[in-house]
């Protein structure tokens, strides 16, 4: 929280921690200027353990959800290929039905029939295929809105279904869609994984989509993973959410709120440097334009490597998790 201007004539900033001794013989004391109240307090060793043991589990959890964010990409990545199967098969429908123009059922060759279906909506024509077997099941189906945007469908049993689809250079993966629930999505972006959400569900339009887990991905490196996430009137909501940077663990927050692309805010916060407990921040709104946090209370490490309390201090957080936490003198 940053506090008025006070009326020294050079506004003095002090390392992170208060030293009585530092204003004793103060000359800028003698005189009739307004002074500042220092409300930063150096923990001792007990007050701060509890801090330590719980950044100490937070990043253990943080290298498990790492770890797995592993296997969930090599998942997604076999999933892409799958996917580039089934722009294949896009391309041999369409020049089947390129051939057969006036005709809506066309045998195959495996002995299935493809039903070709043109719809017009206001948004234009397209045209739905649906391939069945000899009892008129569906094996697989397409909805071909034009050559860079269309969705291909395999069914299963019980009207479980996957679904690829392409939009314009991304690609997403539904497993085991039900309609109202889904094992997970892969979204990939110019062939690299973007995101993995897992446990998906949305029980009318009138509810948010929600999934229990969601993995981000830059470079096939992991970049954040949430837990009961959310999304309500363009607003991100997820209980728990841990942030990487180059592989390496950064920030863990509770109650997370993406208000929109540049402001975010949370409950509490963790934070680390380089695998080190180095601050805990309370109500916290972010602003990511100008890097700046403001926060009702922080525990942060200061040069002296002691571990400060305030509720009166100055911060500042980028998005690849680097902090600095300053008194506000």
């Amino acid at each position: 929280m940053r506090i008025s201007p006070i009326a020294l004539t050079t506004k003095i900033y002090r390392n992170n921690h208060t030293n009585k001794s530092d204003f004793q013989n103060n000359p800028i004391l003698k005189n009739n200027f307004d002074t500042v109240s220092f409300k930063g307090k150096a923990l001792s060793f007990d007050e701060v353990k509890p801090y330590r043991l719980e950044a100490f589990k937070l990043s253990n959890e943080a290298s498990k959800h790492y770890e797995d964010s592993k296997e969930i990409a090599k998942n997604a990545y076999s999933e892409l290929k799958v996917a580039k199967q089934a722009f294949k098969y896009t391309q041999s429908v369409l020049s089947i039905a390129n051939k057969n123009p006036d005709e809506y059922v066309v045998s195959l060759e495996n002995g299935n029939n493809l039903i070709i279906k043109p719809s017009f909506t206001p948004q234009g024509k397209f045209f739905t295929f649906v391939e069945v077997d000899q009892d008129s099941n569906p094996v697989r189906g397409i909805k071909y809105f034009g050559h860079n945007n269309f969705n291909v469908t395999y069914y299963h049993d019980n009207n479980i279904r996957d679904e690829y689809s392409f939009v314009n250079g991304r690609i997403s993966v539904l497993k085991n869609n039900t309609g109202s629930s889904a094992d997970c999505m892969y979204n990939f972006e110019n062939g690299k994984l973007i995101s993995c959400l897992v446990g998906l569900s949305s029980q009318s339009i009138d509810n948010p989509t929600m999934c229990k887990e969601s993995y981000l991905f830059q470079n096939d490196e992991l970049v954040a993973y949430s837990s009961d996430v959310s999304s309500v009137d363009n607003v991100c909501l997820s209980n728990e959410k841990y942030s990487y940077h180059n592989g390496t663990f950064v920030q863990y927050s509770t109650d997370f709120k993406g208000i929109s692309s540049t402001a975010q805010s949370w409950s509490l916060s963790y934070h680390f440097k380089n695998g080190k407990f180095v601050a805990h921040l309370e109500d916290v709104k972010y602003d990511k334009i100008k890097n700046d946090a403001k926060a009702t209370s922080a525990i942060f490490l200061n040069d002296d490597s002691d571990y400060i309390k305030s509720s009166d201090f100055l911060c500042e957080l980028t998005h690849d998790g680097s902090i600095v936490v300053l008194d506000n003198e």
